[in-house]
């Protein structure tokens, strides 16, 4: 696993599954979303194509993000070792780019949940009066 996820969910799984399904419901997630290495990825290839016979990949989709499953099919597909290295590099690049969105997402997280603080806080403390007293206020200026 990506170590950002694995921290992620050692600390908080309740936000980790918040931050996966933040980053499924994005725009073209499965073209980029991971939360595998690559050589995760590479050893459930190799088991799936050792293991053909007795493992239907479909049952094991659910485990796995649409990039992943993917990813593990081409890796299935492809012994080429400059195929192995153009997926490996893909692997890489989509695992930057899920990083760079969660650490993205969870900062803004941070910066929301302070704004909505501060937010109460000046609800809190603002004065509760109407109009009339307000108005009855400033008159007592001018007597």
């Amino acid at each position: 696993m990506l170590k950002l996820f694995s921290q992620i969910k050692s600390n908080d799984e309740k936000l980790f599954y918040e931050v996966v399904k933040v980053c499924k419901t994005e725009p073209d997630s499965g073209l980029w979303f991971c939360t595998k290495t690559f050589s995760e990825l590479k050893r459930v290839a190799e088991f799936c194509n050792v293991h053909s016979w007795d493992v239907d990949i479909s049952r094991i989709q659910s485990k796995f993000t649409g990039f992943e499953f993917n990813l593990i099919g081409s890796l299935m597909k492809s012994n080429n070792a400059q195929a192995l290295e153009n997926r490996e590099r893909m692997a890489r690049t989509a695992a930057q780019r899920t990083t760079r969105f969660v650490e993205h997402w969870l900062k803004n997280r941070e910066k929301l949940r302070h704004i909505s603080e501060l937010q109460s806080e000046v609800k809190r403390k603002a004065p509760t009066t109407d109009v009339k007293s307000q108005w009855d206020n400033l008159q007592s200026v001018f007597t």
